[in-house]
């Protein structure tokens, strides 16, 4: 998936997900659709499969493409809130990220929260036994396995697909689209806001050759090294780069009756 539009902002929210630990070959369990978390946010089921990833079209680093196999899993379905940020820092006391003064949790508070670093995205998501998702796992949750270049499909991007009308300039937190505005820019599996409105982050580290080389099961990234930094993933492109409004995994899933 490659993008066409430039970002808000580099840094922001994230998806958590929840691994449902299935078998390559194994007759594959059936789960709910969809569950929601302990925290009360809804989680979509992404199942276990193989899928294409990367692009040719895109950066060299997106390149080439190539078929990947990831278990099931389970991901937010929506960005991480404000609101819902907000009760974790209460429970932490950690420092606040960067914007939070600009915040108003009545006016903004289902709006993605913004300016957090990945060790915050990580240890949100570990507070609710959820984890940060892999990049192959973002990237299976946002394009699904027919190779389309956007969530939505091959059509380009408009207004009704997701929050472009409003970038570039930060401009408070109105800039920021309320989560799940737009029900026509959702990926096959459901999950919203993946191709807009904020970068997020993924448990992986970076390097730039890693699709070269990388496992063709459940890849987790490179090993972190000294001049290596955790990926971020931009909207609209291959979900090589994850900022930060979260998307979780939580505890074990719900099998369907």
């Amino acid at each position: 998936m490659s993008g066409t539009q430039k970002l808000i902002l580099a840094v922001v929210g994230s998806f958590c997900v929840i691994a449902l630990g299935l078998y390559l070959f194994a007759p594959a369990p059936r789960y709910d659709p969809e569950v929601v978390a302990s925290d009360g946010a809804p989680m979509v089921l992404v199942p276990g499969g193989r899928f294409s990833m990367g692009s040719d079209e895109g950066e060299e680093d997106e390149k080439p493409v190539h078929v990947v196999y990831v278990d099931a899993f389970y991901i937010d379905k929506y960005e991480v809130t404000i609101a819902r940020y907000a009760k974790f820092l209460s429970a932490s006391r950690r420092a606040r990220p960067f914007k939070w003064n600009e915040a108003d949790l009545r006016r903004d508070g289902e709006r993605p929260v913004i300016g957090v670093s990945w060790e915050d995205a990580r240890d949100y998501c570990e507070s609710l036994e959820k984890r940060l998702s892999s990049e192959a796992e973002w990237e299976k949750a946002a394009r699904g396995t027919d190779g389309r270049k956007y969530p939505w499909g091959n059509d380009e991007p408009t207004s009704e697909h997701g929050n472009f009308d409003r970038c570039c300039k930060w401009s408070g937190y109105g800039t920021l689209a309320v989560v799940g505005s737009f029900e026509k820019g959702k990926s096959p599996y459901g999950v919203h806001d993946m191709a807009t409105n904020l970068s997020e982050w993924t448990a992986d580290w970076y390097r730039a050759d890693y699709y070269k080389s990388s496992p063709a099961t459940n890849p987790k990234g490179p090993e972190g090294l000294a001049h290596d930094f955790p990926r971020a993933k931009p909207p609209g492109q291959s979900a090589r780069e994850r900022g930060f409004p979260l998307r979780a995994e939580r505890g074990k899933p719900r099998r369907a009756p």
